[in-house]
């Protein structure tokens, strides 16, 4: 055996340390890793138990749910058993029934025929009507009582051909008798004879006759008068009157008679009832109608309206109105309208009563729609209504004509008070037009009620709107304007003299009529939220669909405010190009006459008696009042955004153009921020400061101490929010005007 050095010794003793170092570690792991196994596997041996307990649960539940299911067959095939026997049992009580009955049917039919009681006999036979004939019969089989039943039914059937017949011959007797309550009385029968349809047109048939009565003497009335009185002196409601009572009569046999048709023929006859009526009532209604066109000459009119519209010449024009006064049309129309709400509100009775009626039978709301529909396109389908809709279609445009040819005189007649910011033409345009549509919407004919807005939106577009744009263009306020200078060397004759008082009249003009279209705007929106109102109290019954075709076209007849408002606009901008623009500037170039390179003496001078914007303050307020006691506010209001933004303008040309000490810029941020843009804001109700922002950034960066301070503005890092309208090589300029910044420095500044 080798001995070894020490020094090898002592390497191999650290190399077996080294080992078991590591081998103790591994130890540790893999026992660390055992103690995780065993938790895992007492988990899984805890899961193991709970799954044989589920599993001996499951299969109980099932043993218990098959014991359940086997009942349950059971039990529901006993049911089914009971149910059979039931229903053989109830039919076998039915026709025992039937057979007691038929034998009571039989001897109460030949005593009551006996008696002439026929509503006892019809009552007898509607009995037998009802019961199962071929299960009686397989009844007599059973009971060897055939031949008995069916002698009784023979002697049923015969009863109910021989109760027909009579019936039917006293009905007749009773319509010739004009026996009232006979026909009544009979008219009960016929349903229980099963004979719903021949008692509904025999008896409508006797009711047309009365109401072509009625209408044939209202009519004849009516032509008596009418060869009595002369076009003009007969009453404007005579034929509101006559179709009034007319209406009322059929509305009156309708509500009559319904009880009666509901009780004795059912739910969902009505609407045959109203067929048969209805019918009648077109044909006399029409006649009315007719009658009314011819004597009041209301196609003829509409017709010559019409070849007016498509010649539209000046002649044309001319000849029509000496034939058509549209004063005289009033009456007419309003006539109109009223008989178009009388019938309106005679088929809206009709439509509410057949509605009620089929309410009973019709259950899902598909049903309901559509039995909806099937009675819209009864009453769009009726003779009366489309005569009516014939009629609304001439109203419309003997209406448009009325209402346009009233604006254009209510234009000629413009007069403008001494002490009124408006003209009467504004106030009788639209007296007009808000009678002409209100006047459409009590015909309650949803389209006329929509085409005469539409018209009215363009009357007030085309013709009114148009004409106060044409007034202020051409008004030579605007086109020939005086100053004072101008009126002295008139008055002097060194120049064409001035006539004032034209001048005056011609100011006075514009500015009615500009305030004419401002007011319009106002007057517009009124009229529109008015109507919806009104469309709600006067409409409440129409459909959806019909509440938002009109609410549509009102939205419209508020957007025609934009003509005005374009108006408006026009007439400012005239009016500041004109009269205002030439004198705002020699009053800014004022600023150029004032140093702005100052020392801590002159700004101390300049705080004691300001050089510049209390001036100039004074006499832009000196103009704008020559128009503020005689523009709206809103004009007035909008004229001095037109001034602002001039002077904005004006403004930053003149202080470009000068050089500024640290006190300068102080002064000229003083005079624009705190005293010139505080007495605009304060005249307006709303602010201008963004007309100001360009010349504002400029003041504030004149107003900077240092370069350094700008840069903090400019810097969107610094947390200072600015949105600057000011371009890089405009900030250097504008720094440049500073006299103590170096130019150098300026240049070296990143933007």
């Amino acid at each position: 055996m080798a001995y070894m050095h020490r020094q090898e010794a002592e390497q191999a003793f650290h190399k077996l340390c080294a080992e078991e170092d590591e081998l103790n570690r591994e130890i540790g792991e893999l026992l660390a890793g055992n103690v995780e196994t065993q938790k895992n596997e007492k988990t899984l041996l805890e899961i193991r138990d709970a799954v044989v307990l589920l599993e001996d649960e499951a299969a109980h539940l099932k043993r218990t749910l098959g014991f359940s299911a086997e009942l349950a067959d059971s039990v529901s095939g006993k049911i089914r058993h009971l149910d059979s026997a039931k229903h053989i049992v109830e039919e076998c009580l039915q026709r025992i029934e039937d057979v007691l009955d038929l034998s009571f049917c039989t001897e109460g039919v030949r005593l009551a025929m006996e008696n002439e009681e026929y509503e006892v006999a019809a009552m007898h036979v509607n009995r037998f009507l009802k019961m199962d004939k071929s299960g009686l019969l397989n009844s007599a089989d059973d009971m060897q009582q055939r031949s008995s039943l069916k002698e009784s039914l023979s002697l049923l059937q015969e009863a109910q051909h021989k109760l027909e017949t009579i019936i039917n011959v006293r009905f007749e007797e009773a319509l010739n008798t004009a026996d009232v309550a006979n026909v009544e009385r009979l008219f009960k029968i016929f349903p229980l004879l099963n004979l719903h349809a021949v008692g509904l047109k025999k008896f409508c048939t006797y009711l047309c006759s009365n109401i072509s009565d009625k209408a044939q003497s209202l009519l004849e009335t009516a032509r008596s008068s009418i060869k009595e009185a002369n076009r003009k002196d007969l009453s404007t409601s005579f034929f509101v009157e006559l179709i009034t009572k007319f209406v009322e009569t059929v509305a009156h046999a309708v509500e009559t008679y319904e009880p009666l048709v509901e009780t004795y023929y059912g739910s969902g006859y009505l609407f045959h009832f109203v067929e048969y009526i209805q019918s009648e009532c077109d044909r006399q209604g029409v006649k009315m109608v007719e009658e009314f066109v011819r004597f009041r000459q209301f196609s003829e009119r509409a017709k010559q309206i019409r070849n007016f519209a498509r010649r539209s010449t000046k002649s044309t024009s001319t000849s029509l109105h000496s034939v058509i006064d549209p004063l005289e049309l009033e009456a007419l129309l309003i006539e109109v309208t009223v008989i178009s709400t009388r019938v309106d509100l005679y088929l809206r009775f009709l439509r509410k009563k057949l509605t009620a009626d089929f309410s009973a039978i019709d259950k899902t709301h598909k049903e309901k729609e559509d039995r909806r529909k099937q009675i819209s396109r009864f009453l769009e389908a009726s003779q009366l209504n489309r005569t009516m809709q014939e009629l609304i279609g001439d109203y419309i445009t003997i209406e448009e004509y009325y209402m346009r040819q009233s604006v254009k005189k209510a234009i000629s007649m413009e007069q403008i008070e001494e002490n009124s910011m408006t003209s009467s033409m504004v106030d009788d345009v639209f007296f007009v037009v808000r009678k002409s549509v209100r006047r459409a919407l009590s015909s309650t004919s949803v389209d006329g009620i929509c085409a005469i807005l539409n018209h009215a939106i363009s009357v007030l577009q085309e013709d009114f709107a148009t004409v106060l744009h044409e007034k202020l263009k051409g008004n030579s306020y605007v086109v020939y304007t005086i100053d004072l200078s101008q009126a002295y060397y008139s008055m002097i004759g060194t120049s064409a003299p001035v006539d004032m008082d034209l001048y005056d009249k011609n100011r006075k003009a514009f500015l009615a009529n500009l305030n004419d279209a401002d007011v319009s705007v106002d007057y517009l929106r009124t009229l529109a939220e008015n109507l919806e109102r009104e469309t709600d109290a006067t409409l409440p019954e129409i459909l959806d669909l019909e509440k938002e075709k009109i609410r549509s076209t009102l939205a419209e007849l508020s957007q025609a405010a934009h003509a005005f408002r374009v108006v408006v606009d026009s007439g400012i901008s005239q009016l500041h190009a004109a009269i205002l623009k030439p004198r705002i500037k020699p009053l800014v170039d004022a600023f150029n006459s004032v140093n702005h390179d100052i020392t801590e003496e002159e700004y101390a001078v300049y705080e004691t008696t300001d050089p510049f914007v209390e001036n100039f303050v004074f006499n832009i307020q000196t103009l704008l009042g020559l128009f503020e006691t005689s523009l709206t506010k809103n004009n007035f209001e909008h004229l001095v955004k037109y001034v602002a933004t001039e002077v904005a303008e004006q403004l930053e040309k003149c202080v470009v153009k000068q050089k500024y000490s640290r006190l300068g810029g102080l002064q000229v941020d003083k005079e624009i921020r705190s005293r010139l843009l505080h007495y605009l804001s304060s005249i307006t109700g709303w602010s201008i400061r963004d007309k100001f922002a360009r010349i504002i950034q400029i003041v504030t960066i004149l107003n900077v101490d240092s370069l350094n301070e700008f840069l903090d503005l400019w810097n969107p890092a610094s947390g200072i929010s600015l949105s600057w309208r000011i371009t890089p090589s405009e900030a250097r300029l504008i720094l440049a005007l500073r006299t103590d910044f170096r130019s150098d420095e300026i240049k070296r500044l990143k933007l």
